[in-house]
Order: structure tokens, then sequence, then C-alpha cells
């Protein structure tokens, strides 16, 4: 025979609530904000400044298509081959910044360029130019927050996605957009 221990909250406590929040303590979950987290962060792309808005700080909401949700996830597991390879990629030349005798010592995050645009090219499936630069005009700006995230400020690269997932949505909400959801 063998006997099978179940864990018991501490003598010591006198409801459940509490030993259950022990238990959340020694676990390091903050058991005063289950069940409540809200991931601000995918909630601010669904917001756009309002064109010609009185106060700077004035947003519109955007509900996203069934299609657009659909176009971006199975964009983004399409296309992930080349944003790991833009992460291994920003991770060796990290590690080679600083040996004088590397070959790419002098060139900073230049040959994760081809990664980016080769990523852009796979999302937008080459309807929308060669280079990341070559985005539309409505989103140039996410695709300059992405360039900024990921080479200027070296935020985790899944902190960065959002804005690489922007440029996405922006085009796919163009009236004449040429992204067709063959999903």
């Amino acid at each position: 025979f063998f006997f099978l221990m179940i864990r018991r909250p501490p003598r010591s406590t006198q409801s459940r609530s509490s030993a259950a929040s022990d238990v959340y303590k020694r676990q390091g979950i903050n058991a005063e904000y289950m069940g409540t987290f809200i991931n601000w962060k995918s909630l601010l792309m669904l917001l756009r400044p309002k064109p010609n808005a009185e106060f700077e700080d004035e947003y519109e909401t955007i509900i996203p298509s069934e299609g657009e949700v659909r176009i971006v996830g199975n964009r983004n597991r399409d296309c992930l081959y080349y944003y790991v390879g833009i992460g291994q990629c920003r991770v060796k030349m990290l590690k080679t910044a600083g040996d004088p005798n590397s070959e790419y010592h002098s060139l900073g995050f230049l040959p994760c360029k081809r990664l980016v645009d080769a990523h852009y090219r796979c999302l937008t499936e080459d309807q929308y130019g060669y280079t990341l630069q070559d985005a539309p005009e409505s989103a140039r700006p996410f695709a300059d927050k992405f360039l900024e995230c990921a080479f200027r400020k070296l935020e985790p690269l899944d902190k960065c996605r959002s804005h690489f997932d922007s440029v996405l949505r922006e085009i796919y909400r163009q009236p004449d957009t040429k992204l067709k959801d063959w999903y």
C-alpha cells in the first residue's frame, strides 16, 4: 500500500479563503489579482487616435472583424519561422557586438533587416512591397514602433510583436486591401 498525501492549509489559518491565499503566496501568485488580469497592450491595439480631435488623448474604438482576427492569427502562425529568426539574429548580434574581431562588430543590427523584411513579405503575401519601409503610409507608424521597440530599446521581442500585428491590421483594414482571408 501507499498513501497519497493531500496538502493541507496551515493549522493557524481559520478560513478557507485565507488558506488558499497562503498557498497562492507560496506559489508566487498574487491571489488578489487572479481573474482580473487585463492585457492593456492588446486593448490599446483596438484604440486609434480620433482624426481632427479637439484633445490629443481622444480615441475611437476599433472592433476587429472576424476576418481580421483570423488573418492576424493565421499569418503569425504561417510566418513564425521568420519571427523566430529575428529573435535569434538579435541575440547573435548582441553577443558579437562587443567582440572587435567579429565580422559583425560594426554592423549593429543591419544583418537582421533581411529577416524583418522577409517576415513583412510573408505577412503581406508580397502584396505591399519588398521591405517594411514599403508599408502603406497608414501602417508606417506601427512599422517604426516595431523597429524602435526591437532594435533601439531592445525590448523583449514578444513585447514588440503587437506593433508588427498592427502593421498587418492597418493594411487589412484598408478598403482596397489586397490581402485575402484564405482561412
